[in-house]
Parts: structure tokens; C-alpha cells; sequence
């Protein structure tokens, strides 16, 4: 409910301040009806400035929009890549690993494949100077 004492003193203040009103604003001061037209001429012209205004505005948040989401898309996939990291390096880690013991056998094969040439060239040798001579080497 209302409360009608409030709303005495709201009107009673209206009306003292009546007299303080600008002049423009009184009633003894209506404009043309040139005026008028004027005024809503400018009404109309800036209310379609301002549908212009809106229409570009809107044109360049979707816009904005269109590149947020493109960007969103590329940081969530570089946030996922990057959550991925620590199981690659364990990944890149045990095949160092892998690669170091092949190269370390293969170290170890080479080594054995000179040995084992060394040895066969002294076989050779051995051969060649246990051979017999022949009795057709006429030297």
C-alpha cells in the first residue's frame, strides 16, 4: 500500500519547485510546430545513425567473435599438446635409452667382427707358412 502521507509531501514539493522550472520548459514557452518537425526530422535522422551504428557494431563483434574462437581453438589445442609433454619426454627418454644399448652392442659386434677378421688373417698366415712346399715349386 501506498503510503499517502509520502505522496502529499512528493506533490507539495512538485509544486514548489513549479515556479523554479526553466523557461524553455513552461508551458507559456511551447515551440512552433516548425520546431516540432525539426525536432523529429533530427529524431529520425539520428535514429538511423544509431541502427548504422548497430549494424557495424554487430558486424564487428561477429567478427571478434569469429577470431576469439579461432584463437580459443588453437589455445586449447596447444593446452592439450602441452598436458601431453611429460609422456612424450618419458617417451623420447626410454627410446635414448633403446638407442644408447643398440649402439653399445653394435660398438660391441664391430669389435668382435675385427677380432674375428685379425684372427682369420692370422689363419692365413699360419696356412701359408705351414704349407709345404710343392715339388713343382721350382724356386
Amino acid at each position: 500500500m501506498f503510503n499517502l502521507n509520502s505522496l502529499r509531501q512528493i506533490i507539495g514539493a512538485v509544486y514548489d519547485e513549479l515556479p523554479n522550472i526553466p523557461i524553455n520548459l513552461r508551458a507559456d514557452a511551447v515551440p512552433s510546430e516548425e520546431r516540432y518537425k525539426l525536432g523529429i526530422y533530427q529524431i529520425c535522422d539520428i535514429n538511423s545513425q544509431a541502427f548504422r551504428y548497430a549494424n557495424q557494431t554487430s558486424t564487428r563483434m561477429s567478427a571478434v567473435q569469429q577470431y576469439v574462437n579461432e584463437n580459443w581453438e588453437t589455445v586449447t589445442n596447444l593446452q592439450e599438446n602441452l598436458t601431453k609433454l611429460p609422456q612424450l619426454s618419458k617417451q623420447l627418454d626410454e627410446i635414448n635409452r633403446s638407442v644408447t644399448e643398440l649402439e653399445r652392442f653394435m660398438a660391441q659386434t664391430q669389435i668382435a667382427f675385427l677380432a674375428l677378421e685379425a684372427l682369420d688373417d692370422q689363419i692365413k698366415d699360419l696356412k701359408v707358412r705351414r704349407q709345404l712346399p710343392s715339388l713343382m715349386d721350382v724356386s
